[in-house]
């Protein structure tokens, strides 16, 4: 290969030499003599870079023979090409590809792997592993871990990782970073452990019964209904949904104060324990089996999320937040085809939003849509086709 490289180059010197030969005896002729430089092709840097790329994949040559170094180096290349990273980047994506699958010929050729891919299998062949991509998974676990916390993002938690070194809960509650999050954000942080623990339907159950005697109190017209997948069956459920109307409530009355005295009241009761969001018409929070309760001791806190509609909305407000939300979503693609929309407040025909059609009961909206009546316990639909009637 050197003898290749100084014919090459002596024959390029011979070519330059007669170029400027040439140049001189023009430049004589017109009376303007300039001195010439020839410009050698091959600088220094690029033959030290082309002897290094050559010594590198050489050495790929000598090791990736290995069935089981072979075998580490495609593992390591098939989860570099599945990073969320390169599977946006179609380039990336067949680098890896062809890279991939020239290891795996029986006579691979690495002169058509580019320089950053044979330094990523020179950095596996020499330590088993690649910074890089330990990195990336690191990076996966603590944003898994710490996105889980009440108002922690996936953004959030990259942040954390990458620029606080933040990794683990742990971590979180002993960094200084603590003091800049809000105040639902720490109570995330303090009940990371609990809200994290599915809630038992016989749990549901009592707290169901709890929050109706509670609510009672503040009017005797009040209807509680607990929705979402304990509604739908299951024997676990991860937050509770609350609903709560007043008979006879229409839509455009006075009730901004109703949801503040219902949370007032369960707070009084020592149910609800701490307040995340508060608005006029949803609040989050988390509640406590109170002391008085002998079972499941020691308590979880649970999450809750209580909403207030007025009667008018109850049952489209019933229907909606009872889900599945592929059941919800299944059902607005037959409204549509019927020029009707559903919302969780009201079904409407075409652009007449402000004149809902009247609803009486879950059935009503079936009935508007042409489609046949689900219990709640035969809505837990989801993608698996095996998990959604073909008929409906």
């Amino acid at each position: 290969m050197v003898n290749k490289i100084t014919r090459y180059l002596g024959k390029r010197k011979s070519e330059s030499e007669n170029q400027q030969v040439q140049s001189d005896q023009e430049c004589t002729t017109a009376k303007h003599v300039k001195d010439v430089e020839p410009s050698s092709p091959w600088s220094m840097g690029t033959l030290h870079q082309f002897f290094n790329n050559k010594r590198e994949k050489t050495s790929i040559d000598d090791r990736i023979n290995d069935p089981n170094k072979k075998s580490l180096v495609i593992k390591i290349l098939e989860e570099l090409q599945n990073l969320d990273n390169v599977k946006t980047n179609t380039n990336k994506i067949q680098a890896y590809k062809s890279a991939i699958a020239e290891i795996q010929k029986e006579y691979p050729d690495f002169n058509s792997i580019g320089r950053t891919i044979t330094s990523q299998i020179n950095e596996v062949l020499n330590t088993n592993t690649l910074k890089i991509l330990n990195f990336h998974n690191q990076h996966s676990e603590a944003v898994a871990e710490l996105s889980k916390v009440y108002g922690i993002g996936i953004s959030l938690a990259s942040k954390l990782y990458k620029q606080h070194n933040i990794k683990t809960i742990q971590d979180l509650r002993q960094s200084k970073y603590k003091l800049r999050l809000n105040e639902s954000q720490l109570i995330g942080i303090r009940l990371y452990e609990d809200l994290l623990l599915k809630i038992p339907r016989k749990e549901i159950e009592i707290f169901e019964k709890l929050i109706d005697q509670s609510i009672q109190k503040i009017h005797p017209d009040m209807i509680t209904k607990i929705c979402g997948s304990y509604r739908r069956g299951l024997e676990q459920s991860g937050d509770i949904d609350l609903l709560v109307t007043l008979n006879h409530s229409q839509r455009g009355g006075n009730y901004s104060d109703m949801l503040r005295k219902i949370v007032s009241r369960l707070q009084k009761d020592d149910i609800i324990s701490d307040v995340l969001s508060h608005g006029p018409k949803k609040f989050m929070g988390v509640c406590i089996l109170p002391d008085s309760v002998s079972e499941f001791v020691p308590h979880k806190h649970r999450r809750i999320d209580i909403r207030f509609v007025t009667q008018d909305q109850f049952h489209c407000a019933t229907l909606y937040f009872t889900g599945s939300a592929w059941f919800n979503a299944l059902m607005r693609i037959r409204a549509n085809q019927k020029d009707l929309h559903i919302s969780e407040y009201a079904v409407w025909k075409g652009l007449n939003r402000d004149s809902p059609l009247r609803v009486t009961c879950e059935k009503d909206v079936f009935d508007y849509i042409g489609m046949k009546y689900f219990e709640p316990t035969e809505r837990d639909w989801t993608r698996d086709p095996g998990r959604t009637p073909k008929n409906f």
